[in-house]
């Protein structure tokens, strides 16, 4: 697995998990001290987009990440947890 991070505003970046044929992609926002990571969707290599909920393999490989690390030391967070679901 790798994770990769693009930093889209001061306390948002949007990092990918890339793990055998898909990329998970999250975007991760900062909000009093903690990071908050929101599923976006998932891409294979073939070009399809899926919107399921990856497991919670692919979320722990993201917070434990040394890119996940690196984020919240930049932006002095104190931890990371999955966002609320928004209806």
């Amino acid at each position: 697995m790798h994770v990769l991070t693009t930093e889209i505003d001061d306390g948002v970046a949007q990092m990918t998990v890339a793990f055998a044929e898909d990329d998970y992609m999250f975007e991760v926002t900062v909000e009093d001290g903690v990071a908050l990571v929101d599923y976006e969707e998932t891409r294979t290599w073939r070009g399809q987009i899926r919107v399921s909920d990856p497991g919670n393999d692919i979320y722990k490989a993201l917070m434990t990440s040394d890119e996940m690390t690196a984020f919240l030391n930049k932006h002095s967070c104190d931890s990371v947890k999955r966002a609320p679901l928004t209806p």
